[in-house]
């Protein structure tokens, strides 16, 4: 019983374990990346947008202010008037996207006004040989902070997260968030050893920014700067745009990243994205119940099952989504389809190798007597009508030899119908022992068996054949305690070019066998002519 079981799980775990592979493959040659990528894109665009965080603004350096202000970049002292402004403004926190590593003419007046404002946040990056490009020291120490202004893309292009420190430098949205926090905030900080997953809130047309030229020419009043968080960064046609998740040609720039960050850490919606272990722990045992249940099912419910799952599983991950989760999707729907696609073509094999058995099962019924599993009378006659085949063609010898139990109705008599068939099967398993594989052992009904003894060299090898099995019927049969001979009268006639059919021969030894029986019985006459 344990061993069927065990063999039960086996091959209802095959599915499950085939689809597992595949899918560990496909993971670690990245084949899920672009589709977990589509996915994002489309949850990022069927969401409803979150309302912009009033705390935050962006002052960008665009086209209008190129254009009224000169070619970019601008010399450090365009941006004393704007530092100037925001301090009267009392704006809480002052982040400057631009990289100022090089030092200027300017920078001992900038660096004073930043100390009078005492909340500007810097920018800081690593050229391509890996050199960390920082502030200069003037501008460094007027800083309340620095934070590193990297863009890890994925292979489409677009941020989806971020290290929010590297190489112990937090990021420009986190450096603004502690200076932010130190004044006015108990923002709780996130856990900087977990992945940061951004969640696209916004599109960058619709964030609240203001151009720069405007708000140094005072179109803009100042009082909407007071107590903002506010990012300053080019935002220009011609400078390094940003592909993001939303339809349409949605441009966007480093400064509106840090911005949808700083959103998410305000708001606390950033996606939390799950430990991969996690995942494939809870897809490993998932995948398990999910085979098992597959193979107790019909096609039917089977394809009703995978189809419910994955669509219930993307419609969930959409929902957690929503709710600030990037779970995996294309891994566990591939991964239920496969399972699902193996547990049907195991289904189909099983199926076919069943329908097979029965069939077999059936034609082997229909060949063969249900008692003693000797060939039947319609097998029978299918082979002597192939053994009459071959010898008129072919001159090939065979002989038929009918059996006949002596006294077998009195056993049945006194002993019953259960000994008497227990004695039937005796004398069937003696009769395939004394035969050679190619011959043919049949019950005809009754007492009554046949022997055919095909392709014969000679007629001396079928009087062998039929001592043989007189010898092999001598041995007593035990039947609830009685010993019982075994006796059996056998006639036998061998091929002529007279025989038609098998019971033009059947006759002729059914008559050689009765005449064993007048002679005594438990002995064998071979037909002639002149019986």
């Amino acid at each position: 019983m344990n061993w069927l079981f065990s063999k039960r799980v086996i091959k209802r775990s095959i599915p499950w374990t085939v689809s597992t592979a595949i899918v560990s493959i496909l993971y670690s040659f990245g084949a899920f990346q672009p589709l977990e990528h589509f996915v994002y894109n489309r949850f990022t665009n069927w969401r409803f947008d979150r309302n912009w965080d009033e705390r935050l603004v962006i002052i960008a350096i665009d086209d209008a202010s190129i254009e009224k202000l000169g070619r970019f970049p601008w010399t450090r002292d365009r941006y004393i008037p704007l530092i100037q402004k925001l301090t009267k403004a009392n704006a809480s926190t002052v982040a400057i996207n631009l990289i100022w590593s090089e030092p200027s003419s300017a920078d001992t007046l900038l660096a004073k006004v930043m100390s009078d404002n005492r909340h500007v946040v810097l920018s800081q990056a690593w050229n391509t040989q890996g050199k960390m490009l920082l502030p200069v020291p003037q501008l460094g120490e007027a800083a309340i902070g620095t934070g590193h202004i990297l863009e890890p893309k994925s292979s489409d292009g677009i941020v989806r997260r971020v290290e929010l420190y590297k190489d112990d430098v937090p990021s420009l949205a986190m450096a603004t968030l502690q200076a932010y926090n130190l004044v006015w905030g108990n923002v709780p900080m996130p856990n900087p050893d977990l992945e940061f997953g951004i969640n696209w809130t916004y599109r960058s047309s619709q964030m609240r920014q203001y151009s720069f030229v405007d708000v140094i020419e005072e179109r803009i009043p100042l009082d909407t700067f007071q107590n903002k968080i506010v990012l300053v960064g080019v935002t220009a046609t011609g400078n390094d745009a940003l592909v993001t998740p939303f339809d349409g040609n949605d441009s966007a720039h480093n400064v509106h990243l840090h911005a949808n960050i700083l959103q998410n850490l305000l708001q606390q919606n950033q996606l939390r994205v799950p430990e991969i272990h996690w995942t494939w722990w809870v897809q490993l045992f998932v995948g398990m119940a999910l085979a098992w249940i597959l193979g107790q099912s019909k096609i039917f419910q089977q394809i009703v099952i995978v189809i419910v799952l994955s669509g219930g599983w993307g419609i969930c991950t959409f929902g957690f989504f929503i709710l600030g989760y990037w779970l995996p999707v294309a891994m566990p729907i591939t991964l239920i389809m496969s399972i699902g696609l193996f547990s049907i073509v195991q289904n189909q094999i099983e199926s076919r190798q069943h329908l097979q058995q029965m069939n077999s099962k059936l034609s082997y019924e229909a060949f063969h007597d249900h008692l003693t599993g000797l060939a039947n009378r319609i097998l029978l006659i299918d082979r002597i009508n192939h053994a009459i085949s071959l010898y008129q063609r072919h001159g090939y010898l065979f002989a038929v030899i009918l059996v006949d139990l002596d006294g077998f109705k009195a056993i049945n008599d006194n002993l019953g119908h259960l000994n008497g068939d227990r004695l039937l099967i005796e004398v069937a398993k003696r009769l395939s022992a004394s035969i050679r594989t190619g011959d043919t052992a049949a019950r005809l009904g009754g007492d009554e068996f046949v022997v055919l003894l095909d392709n014969l060299k000679e007629k001396q090898d079928a009087i062998i054949t039929i001592e043989r099995i007189q010898a092999a019927m001598a041995p007593t049969c035990c039947l609830d305690g009685n010993k019982i001979n075994i006796s059996m009268s056998m006639g036998m006639a061998f091929s002529i070019e007279s025989y038609q059919s098998p019971k033009d021969i059947l006759a002729d030894a059914d008559i050689a066998m009765y005449q064993a029986k007048s002679l005594g019985k438990s002995c064998y006459q071979v037909f002639d002519n002149l019986i």
